[in-house]
């Protein structure tokens, strides 16, 4: 099993790095959610998601699954976003995901946008 603390830190380190105001208020207002949204947009989120997968590029399919659940069991809404698209760029990794993975990845979808990127 991967240490994966420092790579989570890291990413939300790099995601409070690119917030910005004006992106807090839209989603506060147009996407709300129970997850703390910091005001990442797509375009900042997207680099952040290609460093993480360079560090993670080694990971088997056990470690990419544990991974991206470590990563939804964070309250940040934008690490969430990260995780599914993360999951879901991985075909051989999606394939080999049980019921239980599915559901205890989902457990915090709560609007559109995250579920416009689960898998």
């Amino acid at each position: 099993m991967k240490n994966n603390h420092n790579i989570i830190k890291n990413l939300i380190k790099s995601l409070e790095n690119s917030s910005e105001e004006k992106r807090l208020e839209y989603g506060l207002k147009s996407y709300p959610s129970k997850l703390k949204i910091i005001g990442v947009n797509s375009k900042n989120q997207d680099l952040i998601l290609k460093d993480m997968k360079i560090e993670t590029k080694d990971y088997n399919v056990d470690d990419k699954i544990e991974f991206t659940k470590e990563l939804v069991s964070t309250d940040i809404f934008e690490v969430h976003r990260i995780a599914y698209k993360y999951l879901g760029s991985y075909k051989n990794v999606l394939d080999k995901l049980t019921i239980e993975d599915i559901e205890f990845l989902g457990q915090n979808l709560d609007n559109w946008v995250l579920v416009d990127y689960i898998l």
